[in-house]
């Protein structure tokens, strides 16, 4: 992730969301704020009329990140890094 200040990457496991209440709250939640998801014919994964261009093409999937450690370096004087472990 790119923030304005820093640039921020988060290392643990990601695992494939298959509750299809999950997926559902989820695209609610991304559509309240602006990305019009919904799930899919199969309530597995998510479909809209847009997302990044290098999502590529529907359906996309919903990963649950269970963090192990995250890095910030920063991108503007005077510089620096922080590394969180959970």
């Amino acid at each position: 992730m790119a923030a304005q200040e820093f640039d921020l990457v988060v290392e643990g496991e990601a695992t494939l969301v298959t509750d299809p209440a999950t997926v559902a709250d989820l695209a609610a939640r991304w559509a309240a704020e602006g990305w019009p998801a919904r799930p899919d014919d199969t309530g597995l994964a998510l479909t809209a009329e847009f997302s990044a261009p290098s999502a590529g093409p529907p359906p996309w999937h919903v990963y649950r990140l269970a963090p192990r450690t995250a890095t910030a370096l920063g991108t503007v004087d005077p510089g620096g890094a922080t590394r969180w472990r959970f």
